[in-house]
This record gives structure tokens, sequence and C-alpha cells, in this order.
């Protein structure tokens, strides 16, 4: 019977095509859990334990669809019965694997500052990581049926547990909470690095933590020329730059976006008393 499982989930598909009706279906599951979050902002704001919990149920989600992935892609079927063979691009240590690790410690993080610069990298780096590959999933829709399932519930998962934390006001105004986000993306990062400098021989297996690897080139748009054609620093530093600009950038969006609905409102109000 496991046999049997193990081939049934398995099973190939033709690949849903980028913008077919499975790829719209999913953006627009994404898009109304947005809406929903923003417009439960005032009552989440006034229930930060229930914005703690939506977190940690986001982050056993996650937990639960990278243990289910690895299993998937480890756990094979032969002519002799069922083997187990470690992929090692799998690796669980990308950029779109680390908000799992950053829901996870929030559970063990009291309220305070490091609270929420942890928070601001799941809204601002996070956000950004499930955004991207929800807009660009050619490379992550495959003939897989459980791997296409997979990607997009994690994928959507980034993008709204990252809106939950605006929604939910957890996120500092400052300056402050934004450089302590681009830290724990730095530390984040640094791993990644440490990983593939000290593990070169997995390289040809696909091993590659970050797409920031050296020894494997980078898979990721905009940036797979200039790992093949500049200086690896320079490839480093435009990747780094680059993420935290627009981090930056979804940072001011959100917080000026804010900050104007919150002057509209006001207005309203001032106009319906009179």
């Amino acid at each position: 019977m496991f046999e049997q499982f193990i081939r049934w989930i398995k099973t190939e598909i033709e690949p849903p095509p980028p913008w077919g009706a499975y790829h719209w279906a999913m953006l627009a599951l994404t898009a109304a859990g947005m809406i929903a979050l923003f417009a439960l902002s005032p009552r989440l704001r006034e229930r930060p334990r229930l914005v703690r919990v939506l977190t940690n149920c986001f982050g056993g989600l996650l937990l639960a669809l990278e243990i289910f992935k690895q299993l998937f892609y480890s756990v094979h079927v032969g002519e002799s019965g069922v083997y187990w063979e470690y992929p090692w691009h799998i690796f669980p240590w990308q950029f779109c694997s680390t908000p799992a690790y950053a829901c996870l410690a929030l559970f063990f993080l009291p309220k305070g500052r490091l609270r929420g610069y942890v928070c601001c990298f799941l809204g601002t780096y996070g956000a950004f990581g499930g955004a991207t590959v929800l807009l660009h999933p050619h490379a992550v829709l495959i003939e897989y049926w459980f791997v296409n399932i997979h990607t997009m519930i994690w994928h959507m998962s980034l993008v709204l547990v990252g809106v939950l934390q605006w929604a939910g006001g957890t996120i500092p105004k400052t300056l402050r909470a934004f450089w302590g986000g681009t830290a724990v993306f730095a530390l984040f990062a640094l791993v990644a690095l440490v990983l593939d400098f000290s593990l070169p021989q997995l390289a040809e297996e696909g091993f590659n933590m970050f797409f920031i690897s050296p020894y494997a080139p980078c898979t990721i748009l905009f940036l797979q020329e200039l790992w093949q054609s500049a200086p690896y620093p320079v490839f480093l530093a435009v990747y780094l730059v680059g993420f935290a600009a627009i981090a930056a950038a979804i940072f001011a969006a959100v917080h000026g976006g804010c900050a104007l609905a919150g002057l509209v409102r006001k207005k309203i109000r001032r106009i319906k008393e009179k």
C-alpha cells in the first residue's frame, strides 16, 4: 500500500502553463486573502494574540509542507521496492524557505524589538519572495501535481503571512525596524553563503542555497546573466543590495499607503461630523 501511495503522489501530469486557469485561480485566492486581511486590519490590531496564533499556524503549515516536499523528492520506488535517495538541490535553505523558520522563531520570541524585526522580514523580504514566484512561476510548475499544489500554497502563504504582519500592526514604523528586518535577511543569507562555500562538491547536484553559490550558476531572472559575466563579488553585492532595495520599497510603500489611508479616513469622519 505504501508503494502504491508513493506511485500515486508521483503521478505525472501535463504541467499547467503560467497564466493558465490554475495559475489565475491561485492568484485570485491570494488576492482574496490579501483583501480579507486588510479589511480585518482594525480587528486584528485590537487582538495581537490572534495575529500571533495565525502567524504560528502559517509556520506550522509551512513546516508540514516542507517535510512532505523533502519526503516526496527523497523516497522512490524501484524494482527492489522503496528506497531513499536525497537530491541535494532541495535542501531547505533557499530564500523562500526562510520565512518558515522566521514564523517558527516568532513562536518563541517575546514581544519586543527583535520580534518586530522578524515580523518586518516577513512583511518585506518574505512577501517579496512569495510574490515573485507567484507572478513568475515558469520554473516551478512542473509535471508533478503534488509539487504544483505545494509550490502555490507555499508562496501564497508567504504573501499572506507577510500581509498579516502589516494588517496586524506588528511591523514598527521606524527605519530601525526595516534595518532589523534586513539584518534577519542578512543572517539567513550568511548561512546560505557558508553552506555554499562549505559544500562545493554538491554544486554539481544542484546545491545552490539562495542561488548565490560561486560554484553553481544562478537561475534567478535578471541575475543569471550577471552571474555569468561579472566577478562573483559584484554579483553577490548586486544580489544583496537589490533584494534590500526592493524590501525598502515595500516597507515605504505600505507604510505610506497606510498613512494616506488614515488621513482619508479622518477627513471622511470630519465631513460626516459637519
